[in-house]
């Protein structure tokens, strides 16, 4: 059975209606797109900056890369680093926990050399110290942050109520993680005469994972303890199989 043609002035009036209709919505349609054009012109206000924010954090990356790679920079090129950082904060429009935390890495290289303490670092390590008590105003859950804090009040020899926060905060959100372990280990080693007992135990249990996860780790790590005079305690605090394993302790307590 054939379906029925539909008839020449049904088509016709078929068509009238959705002409009908589309002129109908005509209206209607402009009226949306007239009262979209203040979001889109807010979307492309925001879009574009936060593209330029983003430019500038991956040049401030970069430095900190080649820096890492190949040694502590120049004054020049130490500034570049830091311009560019500082205008990815200022360009992004709002609070931004990476891009506060990479200007306090870039901070953190001018007078990298100097010693723990020393006053003609002070200014710029406060710097870099303000910079990672914003980013973590923003972002409190990051473990790296929080070590980074940590590693700049040590380089300050301020152990005090932030640097015991941030120790912990670190071991905490970042267990279990080579790379917050074996900072954990070496805040804790190279500021042993000043911790307390609780910080202690916290360096050793960071130390013991360390040691676990890898030989050259281990190897890294016991070398450190040595250098620190620190390898007693840390022997006392490791498994016997584990020192066998990782060929470490080879005196049950000493080294």
């Amino acid at each position: 059975m054939t379906e029925s043609p539909v008839p020449a002035h049904g088509r016709a009036a078929t068509r009238r209606s959705r002409r009908s209709e589309a002129t109908s919505q005509a209206p209607v349609n402009r009226a949306i797109c007239i009262g979209m054009l203040p979001l889109a012109a807010l979307v492309l206000g925001l879009s574009w900056p936060m593209m330029r924010a983003g430019i500038d954090s991956y040049r401030a990356e970069r430095f900190l890369q080649r820096w890492e790679s190949k040694g502590a920079p120049d004054a020049e090129a130490l500034a570049a680093g830091r311009a560019a950082a500082q205008h990815a904060i200022d360009r992004f429009p709002a609070p931004n926990g990476e891009y506060l935390d990479r200007l306090g890495r870039v901070l953190s290289w001018n007078n990298v050399a100097a010693p723990y303490g020393a006053a003609e670092a002070q200014a710029s390590r406060q710097e870099a110290l303000d910079a990672y008590r914003a980013s973590l105003a923003v972002r409190p859950g990051w473990p790296w942050t929080w070590l980074r804090l940590a590693s700049t009040k040590l380089s300050q020899q301020a152990f005090d109520d932030e640097f015991a926060e941030a120790l912990s905060r670190s071991g905490a959100l970042g267990v279990n993680r080579i790379e917050v372990d074996r900072d954990i280990a070496r805040i804790g080693f190279e500021g042993w005469s000043s911790l307390n007992t609780e910080q202690r135990v916290l360096t050793l249990k960071a130390a013991g994972r360390t040691v676990g996860y890898s030989y050259p780790e281990a190897q890294n790590l016991y070398g450190l303890a040595q250098r620190a005079g620190l390898n007693v305690p840390l022997c006392w605090s490791l498994s016997e199989d584990i020192r066998a394993k990782r060929h470490i302790c080879k005196k049950e307590g000493s080294s």
